[in-house]
């Protein structure tokens, strides 16, 4: 595997901070954390990986 560019370090950094950071509601978490945090949480690690979906498009990976 190829090195990791430092955009998706960041964006993947960002995603972590955000769902480390979120006020989680009691129960179990389901598709990779994201039905157990805020609206807003959700939202914002939807917009991050759609970001390093593009970026890794746009460099051809």
């Amino acid at each position: 595997m190829a090195k990791k560019d430092e955009t998706i370090k960041w964006i993947e950094a960002e995603i972590r901070r955000i769902k480390n950071s979120a006020r989680r509601t009691e129960g179990f978490e389901t598709n990779r954390g994201h039905s157990s945090l805020d609206p807003t949480s959700r939202q914002q690690i939807q917009a991050l990986e759609l970001q390093k979906e593009r970026y890794l498009k746009s460099k051809g990976e």
